[in-house]
């Protein structure tokens, strides 16, 4: 927040990619495209989007600022991450790559891009987000609790994985390391 525009704001700490400090279950954004970003926090703003932490920190916000946050956020590098085998757990890296049919259940890759690099601007990507975050949205999506997908894709989606599959595929992506832009 500019000095002397009079509005006090949280500032947005578990953005930054060189903190240390990342409590969960808050998102990387870091690289995420600006209209992604700009799309969540209007959603929030709207109460399209209801976060605990995130909706009154976008309400109070206006639309200019929220854009300048947007901005911002797009232009930091996301952090690295340690790839190990270990870390791709085989079944969320395969609900990832092809999904399973069984239930119905797209490859996330068909969306999100290959290996979570984001696909476009509005999807974002999936690789070094954190496992809690991760874990929360896809809760939320299964409990219709975020309810900001235009076409309900996400919705059906998480609602026919099982809690194992989301912790699984959560583990998967939040160990990727992010596409550079």
């Amino acid at each position: 927040m500019p000095p002397g525009s009079g509005r006090r704001v949280p500032a947005c700490a578990a953005l930054l990619p060189h903190t240390a400090w990342r409590p969960p279950p808050y998102p990387r954004l870091a690289g995420q495209s600006a209209e992604h970003v700009a799309k969540q926090l209007e959603d929030d703003a709207a109460g399209i989007r209801l976060n605990e932490q995130m909706t009154p920190i976008a309400r109070a916000l206006d639309a200019g600022q929220r854009a300048s946050v947007a901005r911002y956020v797009a232009g930091l590098k996301p952090p690295e991450t340690a790839l190990s085998a270990a870390a791709l757990q085989a079944r969320g890296r395969m609900l990832d790559e092809v999904g399973d049919n069984a239930l119905g259940v797209p490859g996330c890759g068909n969306c999100h891009g290959l290996r979570g690099r984001g696909e476009g601007v509005m999807l974002p990507p999936l690789a070094a987000q954190p496992q809690a975050y991760l874990v929360s949205q896809l809760n939320a999506f299964r409990g219709q609790r975020r309810r900001n997908d235009t076409v309900e894709v996400m919705e059906g989606i998480a609602a026919r994985l099982s809690p194992e599959d989301i912790a699984a595929v959560a583990r998967h992506f939040s160990a990727l390391q992010p596409a550079r832009p």
